[in-house]
């Protein structure tokens, strides 16, 4: 992680200058890191394709426990 960690100083610069963005300047839904729009997931982490694993371990721990969303 050589170069991708940030103090408190530096990541609070990204979050004060996207709050005086226009939000018409933004993609929702997108990560930003260091003032710009940045991939959400690492190449080669395995991390891309997460969100539908993500989801159907909920949803069977939601039938497990017989539980309703």
């Amino acid at each position: 992680m050589s170069g991708k960690l940030r103090t408190s100083e530096e990541g609070a610069d990204t979050i004060v200058w996207l709050a005086l963005q226009l939000k018409e300047k933004l993609v929702s839904g997108s990560f930003y890191f260091d003032r710009a729009e940045a991939p959400k997931h690492l190449p080669f982490a395995g991390t891309s394709g997460s969100h539908g694993i993500i989801d159907s371990i909920v949803d069977r721990l939601y039938s497990l426990c017989d539980l309703s969303k």
